[in-house]
């Protein structure tokens, strides 16, 4: 028996993308297009070009392939567009709450400073976790990559449809508990990336957020997206955990924007689990 990630025999002979889902899309990005202020014509054209690898998929019949690569488009909107939507938002934001935020943290039992010291004084593991901080972007770009050329359709469109969720749901916690993190919060120093950051922030040159973790988020959307690669599923896994734990070992986060990460990446992938068996009928 074939297995249940790839579709059935008809479905693999079907000869139109899934009207639904891009029609989805649609709707979806020419709404952040309105909210960022219009659509950069670069963003346009590389979306564009992007079309092309599913445009050959069709040209060749393997129309499974096609659909999965015809998230590529959608993907590069969506990056060059949520982050002008949020700094959109932020700009009637009301003040910083990192002081709210380190509250929440103590009524928890966490302090960021503390556990960040911990991690300093075991060298070798912080190293590894600093390493694991910056290295969401390739964990992410092969989640989004890999599944969109290997045909692995369903893993592309939910991975989309994830995503979109996540953001929809923390826009407004964007606007109602802005926050720099905890290197301001608790007044230590912070890294020169971390300062530059922050005034980029002030200055709203930069999309800011805070809580919840989009680190987290993208980690776990990451190692859940690439499941299929069984032979490296649990190397994944790791690699997903270690870049989760370095949001608050390397100072970036404070531990309720990472729960908050956790808990918002759960939902979001029953959501776009559910979303997508749904369009499909």
């Amino acid at each position: 028996m074939a297995s249940t990630d790839w579709l059935s025999a008809s479905e693999q002979t079907r000869h139109l993308p899934n009207w639904k889902l891009h029609l989805f899309m649609l709707v979806t990005s020419v709404s952040l297009g309105m909210m960022s202020m219009g659509f950069p014509p670069a963003l346009l054209a590389l979306a564009c070009v992007l079309i092309l690898p599913g445009a050959l998929f069709h040209d060749r019949k393997q129309y499974v392939r096609r659909d999965a690569a015809l998230t590529l488009p959608w993907a590069v909107l969506m990056v060059g567009l949520i982050p002008a939507v949020v700094i959109r938002v932020e700009a009637m934001r009301f003040r910083f709450q990192d002081a709210r935020l380190i509250e929440i943290d103590q009524a928890l039992g966490f302090n960021v400073p503390s556990i960040m010291a911990w991690f300093a004084a075991h060298t070798s593991i912080g190293q590894i976790l600093r390493y694991a901080y910056w290295s969401l972007d390739l964990l992410l770009l092969a989640a989004v990559l890999i599944p969109a050329l290997a045909g692995r359709r369903r893993e592309a469109e939910t991975l989309m449809i994830a995503n979109l969720f996540a953001f929809l749901v923390s826009l407004p916690i964007f606007m109602l508990l802005p926050a720099i993190g905890p290197w301001a919060g608790f007044h230590f120093e912070g890294t020169e990336a971390q300062r530059r950051v922050e005034m980029e922030m002030i200055g709203l040159q930069t999309a800011s957020i805070c809580l919840p973790s989009f680190h987290t988020i993208w980690a776990i959307f990451g190692a859940w997206t690439l499941r299929f690669l069984k032979p490296i599923r649990i190397p994944l896994m790791l690699w997903a955990a270690l870049i989760v734990i370095s949001t608050v070992s390397t100072g970036w986060h404070y531990v309720i924007d990472t729960l908050a990460g956790v808990l918002l990446a759960g939902a979001s992938i029953v959501c776009a689990e559910t979303t997508w068996k749904a369009i499909q009928k």
